[in-house]
C-alpha cells in the first residue's frame, strides 16, 4: 500500500519553509495539462526541456543531486570506496557565499572601518529534506543506514547536480549533520545538512 505524504507540509513543520509543489503546469511554464508537447526518445523532452526523473507523485525532476562513486584512503591509511548515492528528490538547497574582507581600523578616523576585498570564500550548502517510505508505516531503516554511511565519509565527495554546476560547484565536504527523531511518525526522517564546497588540488613534491 503507498502512502499520500504531504511534502509542503513537511518543509513546514520541521524546517519552517512555506513550501509551494508546483504542479505540473508550473513546472513547464504555465500551460495547461491538455497542452503539454511530450516527445519520446533518447531524452525525454517535456516541451522542449529534458527530464529523465520523475519524483514519486509523478511530477518531473529537473534538479538532483548524485554523489559519485569514488575512493579515499580512512584515518588508518586504507584504500575506501564512496558508493555511488541519489539524493532523496524532496531536498531543498541553499547556498550562501562570504565575500574575504580583511578589515583595518585606523586612528583618527571617526567611525567604520577601511575594507579591502581579498576574495570569496567557499560556498556554503544548506541541504534539507526528508528520506521518506512510501511504501508502508515502517521506519526506512535500510535508506538510512546507506544514508548515514554516505555523511560519515571523511573526504571530499564528487557530485552532480544541475543546480549547483551553475556554481562551478562539482566537489563538497559535509562539516556538520542533523538528523532529529520525530514524535509521533516512523515513516519519513528530516535532515540538514551543512556542507562546504571544494576545489581540489594536487600537491606536487
Amino acid at each position: 500500500m503507498a502512502f499520500k505524504v504531504n511534502i509542503p507540509e513537511l518543509f513546514k513543520s520541521h524546517f519552517g519553509f512555506d513550501v509551494k509543489v508546483a504542479a505540473l503546469k508550473e513546472l513547464i511554464g504555465g500551460v495547461d495539462a491538455k497542452d503539454i508537447s511530450v516527445t519520446e526518445g533518447r531524452d525525454k523532452m517535456v516541451n522542449g526541456v529534458p527530464v529523465d526523473r520523475y519524483s514519486a507523485m509523478g511530477t518531473p525532476i529537473f534538479d538532483y543531486i548524485k554523489v559519485e562513486k569514488g575512493n579515499y584512503y580512512d584515518w588508518d591509511g586504507k584504500l575506501k570506496t564512496i558508493d555511488e548515492y541519489q539524493f532523496p528528490y524532496e531536498c531543498v538547497v541553499e547556498l550562501n557565499q562570504p565575500s574575504i574582507i580583511e578589515e583595518t581600523y585606523l586612528k583618527g578616523r571617526r567611525s567604520g572601518s577601511v575594507k579591502e576585498i581579498i576574495g570569496l570564500d567557499d560556498f556554503y550548502i544548506t541541504i534539507r529534506g526528508f528520506i521518506i517510505n512510501y511504501e508502508t508505516s515502517n521506519y526506512p531503516t535500510d535508506v538510512v543506514n546507506q544514508f548515514i554511511k554516505l555523511i560519515s565519509t571523511p573526504a571530499a565527495l564528487n557530485i552532480e547536480s544541475p543546480f549547483l554546476s551553475l556554481f562551478d560547484i562539482n566537489e563538497m565536504v559535509i562539516f556538520d549533520r542533523n538528523i532529529p527523531q520525530i514524535e509521533g511518525s516512523l515513516h519519513y526522517q528530516p535532515f540538514t545538512l551543512m556542507c562546504k564546497s571544494n576545489i581540489p588540488y594536487t600537491l606536487e613534491v
